[in-house]
C-alpha cells in the first residue's frame, strides 16, 4: 500500500490551494481532514476515532483498510507521528511577517478582531506558530514548500513524492480591505519576537533554493 501523505496545514501559507489540488488529484474519497473537533471541515472518520473515541490505533486501522491517501489539517507534526510512522509528511511555509499580516487581516474580516496589529503579533499564542507546529525542525518533513515560490515548490513536490498537483489560487484575501498597513517598527518588532519562525523559514528557503528537498533520501520516522 502506498504510504499515507500527511499535510500539516499551517494557516495562511497557501495550504488551502494545496489541499484542494490534492483533492482534485486523488478524489475526495481518498481525502481526510482534521481541522479541530469543532470544525465542519473535519472528516466524520476523524471525528469518530480521534475526537469521540480518542482511539488513534483504531483510526490507523480504519485508514489502512480504507481508500485514504491524503490527511490534511491544522495540527502539529507530532499529533500523528506515532499513528502513521511511515507516512510522508509535507508542509508549506511563508515569510513569518507576511503570514502574520495575512492572518491578522483574516481575524479582522472574519473573527471580529478589534485590537491592533501590534497587539496581535505580540500575543504569545500567535508567536512562532510555524516553528511550534513543525516541532522546530524542517528535517522532520519529507518536503517543505515555500509560498513565495509556490509554482516551483509544486515542481519540487512532484520530484520528491511523484505527485503532480495542479497550480491553484484559492482563499486569496482581497487586495484592499482598508486595514492600515504595518509600519517599519512593526516589521522590526516581528523580526525580534518571531525569531524561531524566521530561522526555520530561512533554512527552508535555503534548502529549497539548493534543490535539497528532492535530493534527500527519505527515511521513514
Amino acid at each position: 500500500m502506498t504510504a499515507l501523505q500527511v499535510f500539516v496545514h499551517i494557516p495562511k501559507t497557501g495550504g488551502t490551494s494545496l489541499r484542494e489540488a490534492a483533492a482534485r488529484h486523488y478524489g475526495e474519497a481518498a481525502m481526510l481532514y482534521d481541522y479541530s473537533e469543532h470544525s465542519a471541515q473535519t472528516s466524520p472518520l476523524v471525528q469518530e476515532w480521534i475526537y469521540r473515541r480518542k482511539n488513534f490505533a483504531g483510526f490507523a486501522q480504519a485508514v489502512t483498510e480504507g481508500p485514504y491517501r491524503f490527511l490534511a489539517g491544522h495540527f502539529h507534526r507530532v499529533k500523528y507521528q506515532d499513528t502513521f510512522p511511515d507516512a510522508r509528511y509535507v508542509t508549506w511555509m511563508r515569510d513569518p511577517g507576511m503570514r502574520l499580516w495575512s492572518m491578522y487581516r483574516h481575524f479582522v474580516r472574519h473573527k471580529d478582531y478589534t485590537s491592533s496589529f501590534a497587539d496581535f503579533y505580540r500575543t504569545p499564542a500567535f508567536q512562532n506558530q510555524q516553528a511550534r507546529v513543525m516541532g522546530g525542525s524542517i528535517d522532520a518533513f519529507e518536503y517543505v514548500g515555500v509560498l513565495e515560490h509556490y509554482a516551483e515548490s509544486l515542481k519540487g513536490l512532484k520530484k520528491t513524492l511523484g505527485v503532480r498537483l495542479e497550480l491553484l489560487d484559492s482563499n486569496r484575501a482581497p487586495a484592499n480591505d482598508g486595514i492600515p498597513e504595518p509600519t517599519a517598527a512593526d516589521w522590526a518588532a516581528i523580526r525580534e519576537l518571531h525569531g524561531e519562525d524566521f530561522e526555520l523559514y530561512e533554512r527552508a528557503v535555503s534548502r529549497f533554493r539548493r534543490g535539497g528537498w528532492w535530493q534527500r533520501v527519505f527515511q521513514p520516522r
